[in-house]
């Protein structure tokens, strides 16, 4: 029995998209790294993408496939990693979503097609993103803390204890100065 090619055919399948991040700060700007399968960030050079910058922990975050999706996942870093500047623990990423570990930034996007018109309207998607969560949320996320260390630690701490504290610490002392001019007043009259 024989088979015309025209009888069996299989459905066609689109090719998978390819994904990257792509930096958008410092020595990472404009370049792409591509992922595939898991993919380490941190500053040890057995990572996928390195970065040596102070705050990046040494195995930052991963990425990792499931189910066709990409997620992100802080590997308790000391400094978190950001989505869309929000801190996450395991995040489904999204074309768009900006990604900060530290202070250098990426935009999780498919490979780049070469058409620079792309890059801007997937940075103009995630600004969009940001802009529409940050009005979601009730409150604004807090500042981050720019003071330095050996100022917090330097501070008095502020202590409240009013008036109560004031009078009894007066009748404190009354109590043993009269105790002190009785104890010295009954020695003499002894001797």
């Amino acid at each position: 029995m024989s088979y015309d090619d025209n009888q069996i055919s299989e459905p066609l399948r689109e090719p998978a998209p390819v994904y990257c991040l792509k930096g958008l700060s410092g020595v990472t700007t404009g370049k792409c790294f591509s992922l595939t399968g898991e993919t380490y960030i941190g500053r040890r050079q057995d990572c996928q993408i390195v970065l040596s910058a102070p705050g990046i922990s040494r195995q930052h975050a991963r990425i990792g496939l499931n189910n066709e999706r990409y997620f992100l996942q802080d590997m308790e870093s000391a400094n978190g990693t950001f989505v869309n500047g929000i801190r996450i623990d395991t995040i489904l990423l999204s074309p768009g979503d900006e990604i900060s570990f530290d202070n250098i930034r990426f935009v999780f996007k498919e490979s780049a097609t070469g058409n620079p018109a792309d890059d801007e309207s997937i940075s103009l998607q995630a600004t969009l993103r940001r802009d529409m969560q940050a009005r979601l949320r009730r409150t604004p996320p807090p500042e981050p803390n720019t003071e330095p260390v050996t100022r917090i630690m330097a501070s008095k701490p502020k202590t409240s204890h009013g008036k109560g504290w004031v009078i009894g610490m007066t009748a404190l002392s009354v109590a043993l100065l009269a105790v002190l001019i009785l104890g010295v007043g009954w020695l003499v009259l002894r001797h």
